[in-house]
């Protein structure tokens, strides 16, 4: 049991100071924001007061080492570049980020502000390069880790002359499935508002409820795929 709560409170705090080194606080920073929250109880209120020591040890070892992190890696680059840093040298060649006129970013929804101070800084050099970015707010499930949902619903605020693309199609499931998800999705009032299709039609429900144990669902769908099949290895 002991073992158990050992690793338990060790995940949780280092998630916990990664979320804080994505969102580039400070000590003091932390320290204000935990002393304006509302603990849940007493072992939330313990667990943040310890947090908050051992964060400010953990940068002071980074500190005493000239070791970094990841996200001190960014937060530097980023200084860096706002400074006016621009150019750049690696094994594969050298340039000049304010030669760059295009930059394509992928899962845009998973942004965190770490990685927006980032692009904020390369603008700041280069000011008409343009971006193309892709990203689903309703697939966004990475706020634990820093994840800001609202660089995405809030991309047209910050970004004048933006084209904006709905990929309205989905191929990854058939009718119900899709009305089930969207009817739940869409009660989310701080959305993109947006209506997803399919070309894919099911005769069957979407959802089943069962008392039986998944090996015996999963043992029943794999001879029904069989028997459509004549037989082939599924």
């Amino acid at each position: 049991v002991r073992e158990i709560a050992i690793h338990r409170f060790t995940k949780t705090t280092v998630g916990f100071i990664q979320r804080c080194r994505s969102l580039s606080l400070t000590p003091q920073q932390l320290e204000k924001r935990i002393s304006t929250h509302r603990s849940l109880n007493s072992v939330e209120e313990q667990f943040l007061n310890i947090a908050l020591h051992l964060y400010q040890a953990y940068l002071k070892r980074l500190n005493e080492t000239g070791d970094e992190d990841f996200d001190g890696l960014m937060q530097h680059a980023a200084r860096l570049i706002k400074a006016g840093q621009t150019k750049f040298e690696r094994k594969s060649g050298k340039g000049d980020i304010r030669g760059i006129y295009y930059i394509f970013i992928d899962e845009y929804q998973d942004f965190s502000d770490l990685f927006n101070k980032l692009i904020e800084a390369i603008r700041s050099q280069k000011q008409d390069i343009e971006f193309f970015c892709v990203g689903d707010d309703w697939q966004s499930i990475y706020r634990f880790s820093g994840s800001d949902l609202t660089l995405t619903t809030k991309f047209e605020e910050r970004y004048e002359d933006t084209i904006r693309i709905d990929l309205d199609k989905t191929f990854r499931f058939k009718d119900k499935l899709l009305d089930l998800s969207s009817t739940f999705v869409t009660q989310n009032p701080n959305q993109l508002k947006k209506t997803i299709t399919t070309n894919q039609v099911s005769q069957l429900p979407a959802v089943y409820i069962t008392s039986e144990s998944v090996e015996k669902v999963l043992d029943k769908l794999k001879k029904k795929k069989l028997n459509q099949n004549g037989n082939k290895q599924v």
